[in-house]
């Protein structure tokens, strides 16, 4: 019963951890995937009081924290569930460390006071491409969550 609630519990916060980043693509970053420098300082504005980065650090460990658990609530069982929880904890683990090693640098340049446009633009540029096959691999980790869980249902 235990893995099973944590098998849930993963898939459902990889599909908040997916929708924040629909929403980002969606609603946030179009504001300023542009590279021009009034976009940026008026999104820096926008985001005075409260930052994006709180729900996606959160989401990273959560995720990251649940999918660990999950994977080894399923170690040594010989099982497709098993299986797809190590390759969903796996891109899981990827994305963060390339999140925190990739894009927080870039995020820092972003937070700052001053920018210099062709270094903002093409640090914006390299950003919003790499973003996307982030959008990807979550997907990916998000369906390799669905799998283990519904594998797991039926195994048991």
């Amino acid at each position: 019963m235990v893995t099973e609630i944590t098998l849930w519990a993963t898939v459902l916060l990889f599909t908040i951890h997916f929708g924040g980043h629909i929403f980002d693509k969606i609603a946030i970053i179009p504001n300023w995937n542009s590279g021009e420098i009034d976009d940026m300082q008026r999104n820096k504005a926008f985001f005075r009081k409260g930052q994006i980065r709180t729900f996606f650090g959160w989401m990273h460990l959560t995720c990251f924290l649940f999918s660990l658990v999950a994977m080894i609530l399923l170690w040594g069982h010989e099982s497709q569930a098993a299986l797809y929880s190590k390759l969903a904890f796996g891109l899981n683990f990827a994305s963060s460390i390339w999140s925190i090693v990739y894009f927080v640098p870039m995020n820092k340049y972003f937070e700052g006071q001053e920018y210099e446009a062709a270094t903002l633009h093409r640090l914006v540029k390299r950003w919003t491409m790499a973003n996307h096959l982030r959008f990807v691999l979550l997907l990916i980790a998000l369906g390799l969550a669905i799998a283990a869980f519904e594998y797991y249902r039926v195994e048991t």
